[in-house]
Protein backbone atom coordinates (compact mmCIF):
# COMPACT_ATOMS: atom_id res chain seq x y z
CA UNK A 1 0.00 0.00 0.00
CA UNK A 2 1.06 3.78 -0.60
CA UNK A 3 0.85 6.37 2.14
CA UNK A 4 1.99 9.85 1.04
CA UNK A 5 4.88 8.61 -1.80
CA UNK A 6 6.05 5.37 0.81
CA UNK A 7 5.16 2.24 -0.05
CA UNK A 8 4.15 0.04 2.52
CA UNK A 9 3.66 -3.73 2.89
CA UNK A 10 0.86 -4.80 4.95
CA UNK A 11 -0.06 -8.58 5.06
CA UNK A 12 -2.79 -9.33 7.51
CA UNK A 13 -2.28 -12.93 6.33
CA UNK A 14 1.51 -13.11 7.95
CA UNK A 15 0.97 -13.90 11.53
CA UNK A 16 3.83 -12.18 12.39
CA UNK A 17 2.65 -8.73 10.62
CA UNK A 18 -0.77 -9.65 12.34
CA UNK A 19 0.62 -9.76 15.79
CA UNK A 20 2.57 -6.54 15.29
CA UNK A 21 -0.63 -4.69 14.24
CA UNK A 22 -2.73 -5.99 17.37
CA UNK A 23 -0.09 -4.96 19.63
CA UNK A 24 0.89 -1.66 18.01
CA UNK A 25 -2.48 -0.50 18.47
CA UNK A 26 -3.05 -2.03 22.06
CA UNK A 27 -0.25 0.23 22.85
CA UNK A 28 -1.70 3.51 21.27
CA UNK A 29 -4.89 2.81 23.01
CA UNK A 30 -2.91 2.49 25.95
CA UNK A 31 -0.93 5.63 25.41
CA UNK A 32 -4.32 7.63 24.56
CA UNK A 33 -5.58 6.88 28.64
CA UNK A 34 -2.11 8.01 29.96
CA UNK A 35 -2.82 12.13 28.30
CA UNK A 36 -3.16 13.92 31.22
CA UNK A 37 -6.67 15.60 30.91
CA UNK A 38 -5.67 18.75 31.76
CA UNK A 39 -3.08 19.08 29.42
CA UNK A 40 -3.61 21.72 26.44
CA UNK A 41 -4.74 20.94 23.06
CA UNK A 42 -1.50 21.53 21.44
CA UNK A 43 0.05 19.20 23.80
CA UNK A 44 -3.10 16.37 23.51
CA UNK A 45 -2.48 17.18 19.45
CA UNK A 46 1.38 16.32 19.80
CA UNK A 47 1.00 13.37 21.62
CA UNK A 48 -1.81 11.60 19.87
CA UNK A 49 0.35 12.23 16.89
CA UNK A 50 3.56 10.93 18.66
CA UNK A 51 1.92 7.88 19.66
CA UNK A 52 0.55 7.59 16.21
CA UNK A 53 3.98 8.14 14.79
CA UNK A 54 4.98 5.25 16.85
CA UNK A 55 2.59 3.09 15.53
CA UNK A 56 3.84 3.19 11.96
CA UNK A 57 7.39 3.42 13.70
CA UNK A 58 6.00 -0.03 15.72
CA UNK A 59 4.70 -1.58 12.31
CA UNK A 60 7.07 -1.12 9.65
CA UNK A 61 10.47 0.46 11.08
CA UNK A 62 12.01 3.11 12.55
CA UNK A 63 11.51 6.09 10.32
CA UNK A 64 8.48 5.44 8.42
CA UNK A 65 6.52 7.80 10.77
CA UNK A 66 8.39 10.38 9.93
CA UNK A 67 8.91 9.70 5.83
CA UNK A 68 5.10 9.46 5.82
CA UNK A 69 3.97 12.60 8.26
CA UNK A 70 7.61 14.28 7.38
CA UNK A 71 7.76 15.38 10.78
CA UNK A 72 4.85 17.51 11.15
CA UNK A 73 2.51 17.64 14.32
CA UNK A 74 -1.13 17.89 12.44
CA UNK A 75 -3.19 15.12 13.64
CA UNK A 76 -5.31 15.40 10.41
CA UNK A 77 -2.57 13.60 8.54
CA UNK A 78 -1.67 10.95 11.02
CA UNK A 79 -5.27 9.84 11.36
CA UNK A 80 -5.43 10.02 7.20
CA UNK A 81 -2.80 8.07 7.53
CA UNK A 82 -4.51 5.68 10.07
CA UNK A 83 -7.37 5.72 7.78
CA UNK A 84 -5.75 4.11 5.05
CA UNK A 85 -3.76 1.29 7.06
CA UNK A 86 -7.53 0.77 8.05
CA UNK A 87 -9.00 0.50 4.72
CA UNK A 88 -6.02 -1.81 3.45
CA UNK A 89 -6.67 -4.33 6.81
CA UNK A 90 -10.09 -4.08 6.22
CA UNK A 91 -9.74 -5.20 2.86
CA UNK A 92 -7.72 -7.83 3.41
CA UNK A 93 -9.89 -9.29 6.18
CA UNK A 94 -12.75 -9.48 3.17
CA UNK A 95 -10.43 -11.11 1.36
CA UNK A 96 -9.18 -13.41 3.84
CA UNK A 97 -13.25 -14.30 4.54
CA UNK A 98 -14.11 -14.96 1.26
CA UNK A 99 -11.43 -17.25 0.84
CA UNK A 100 -11.82 -19.05 3.80
CA UNK A 101 -15.72 -19.31 3.00
CA UNK A 102 -14.91 -22.02 0.57
CA UNK A 103 -13.87 -24.45 2.96
CA UNK A 104 -16.19 -23.46 5.49
CA UNK A 105 -19.33 -26.21 5.60
CA UNK A 106 -22.71 -24.60 4.73
CA UNK A 107 -24.42 -25.06 8.57
CA UNK A 108 -27.62 -25.18 6.70
CA UNK A 109 -27.42 -27.77 4.24
CA UNK A 110 -25.80 -30.01 6.82
CA UNK A 111 -29.08 -29.95 9.14
CA UNK A 112 -30.98 -30.24 6.16
CA UNK A 113 -29.24 -33.96 4.98
CA UNK A 114 -29.98 -34.52 8.83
Amino acid sequence: MLINGVELVVNMFDADFSDKYEKAFLDMKQGEQDIPQDATLGDIIRQQCALAAKLFDDLFGAGTAKAIIRGKSDLREHLDAIELLLEEVSTQAQQANTRLSKYSPNRAARRKAK
